[in-house]
């Protein structure tokens, strides 16, 4: 998980510089990135980020367990609640 967290760091970077270049282009960008300069939007968007990379590790690793290792959906849900602390917070031995 950590290796994808790690590898998805650049994506929002490369988003932003390929539409400040498509907005000093003239062009019409997917997202006018002159949003990022209000503090609270940038960090709404890094949050949305790391919230829906955590979905989509937790929907994979479900589909990993259930379609490759033939876990029944009982199982999978156990696989799925060891990566939980008693705390709520992820644990790295997932």
């Amino acid at each position: 998980m950590v290796a994808c967290l790690i590898g998805a760091l650049p994506v929002p970077g490369l988003l932003l510089r390929v539409e400040w270049h498509r907005l000093l282009a003239g062009n019409d960008p997917l997202l006018d990135v002159r949003l990022f300069r209000n503090p609270v939007v940038a960090l709404g968007f890094a949050l949305a980020f790391l919230f829906y990379t955590m979905s989509a590790f937790f929907l994979t690793y479900d589909i990993y367990l259930q379609g490759v290792l033939h876990w029944s959906p009982l199982a999978s849900l156990r696989g799925l609640r060891s990566c939980r602390s008693d705390s709520g917070s992820f644990r790295a031995r997932c």
